[in-house]
């Protein structure tokens, strides 16, 4: 019993700390973060199915795979630049194909 709750921590901890070592990006925490920025996004565009599919898309990604930094990280920067903008900017070039469809 002590070491399956042994293995159970170990396994809980390699995942949490491979979440979040910088240039590690996991499936779930990546689609979290898009998902999250995409609904922060449709209170300004009056959009709540963008959000809505974003979030459902989410639900099936795993915590386990991870995402390479190159692939990660236009998408991550594009969701810290959604989180922190105001409604009346307009996203940069490098975000409008992201906002087509649900990531990742």
């Amino acid at each position: 019993m002590v070491l399956y709750f042994s293995s159970v921590g170990i396994s809980l901890g390699i995942g949490l700390w491979l979440a979040a070592v910088p240039g590690h990006y996991s499936e779930a925490w990546l689609c979290d973060l898009w998902a999250g920025a995409r609904c922060h996004a449709a209170r300004c565009e009056a959009d709540m199915h963008a959000c809505e599919a974003a979030t459902q898309h989410c639900i099936n990604t795993s915590h386990q795979r991870i995402v390479s930094e190159e692939a990660a990280k236009p998408l991550a920067e594009c969701a810290r630049w959604l989180l922190q903008a105001s409604c009346e900017m307009s996203p940069p070039k490098a975000c409008q194909a992201y906002m087509q469809q649900p990531q990742p």
